[in-house]
């Protein structure tokens, strides 16, 4: 099950207080599709980690329009 986090501008998109375009995000192989929760319009999305510090989030992202992000966690 996944959970809709935020759809933003690159600057905008933060998990856990981070900006995830400044870190590495490294492609785990999957992908999963899922609606924009304000057009529902359906999206192929990668899931992704990236580390902050010790702890690794486990994230779904793809544009939704053009340079605006969905940003997805995994429940």
């Amino acid at each position: 099950m996944w959970k809709f986090v935020m759809a933003g501008r690159e600057a905008d998109c933060v998990l856990e207080g981070k900006r995830i375009f400044d870190h590495a995000w490294v492609a785990t192989g999957e992908k999963v599709v899922l609606p924009d929760p304000i057009y529902n319009e359906k999206h192929t999305l990668t899931v992704y980690e990236v580390t902050f510090g010790e702890r690794v989030i486990i994230f779904a992202a793809g544009e939704f329009s053009n340079s605006v992000w969905g940003i997805f966690v995994r429940e």
